[in-house]
């Protein structure tokens, strides 16, 4: 009889156990998922960012086109910094993209985590039920 009391807390207690460890790694698993929002956006961002520097720049060389009608050249200076603005923005979005990756990772780790957890917790629970009987 003492034993059955054991095995019944034993079994109280891992199932606590579980619920809190599914309760942290969900709120893990949100807090991820709210970083991939917030770098989502921000990759928004830069595409917007370099969009805009690409749109000035076809603007540019369209006027620099008409000045070389006029008789006037472009100059190494604006290849230069043109090159240089998309070589900063590519290298900004890769160091999103690869945090991106490692987020993506980790919540893929999470939720294994959490169907195993879950698995554990419904085969523990059938096990205190079938003592049960």
């Amino acid at each position: 009889m003492y034993a059955h009391f054991v095995s019944i807390f034993l079994l109280a207690e891992n199932g606590d156990i579980a619920y809190r460890t599914n309760d942290l790694l969900r709120d893990k698993l949100h807090l991820h998922l709210g970083q991939i929002v917030e770098l989502t956006d921000r990759v928004k961002e830069l595409e917007s960012e370099k969009r805009d520097l690409l749109n000035s720049v076809v603007i540019r060389r369209e006027e620099q086109a008409s000045n070389e009608k006029l008789g006037r050249n472009i100059t190494l200076n604006d290849f230069f910094l043109y090159f240089t603005v998309l070589r900063i923005l590519g290298s900004k979005m890769e160091d999103v993209a690869d945090w991106l990756v490692k987020r993506e990772e980790e919540f893929e780790n999470v939720t294994a985590d959490a169907v195993t957890l879950k698995a554990e917790l419904r085969a523990a629970e059938s096990r205190y039920s079938f003592r049960m009987l």
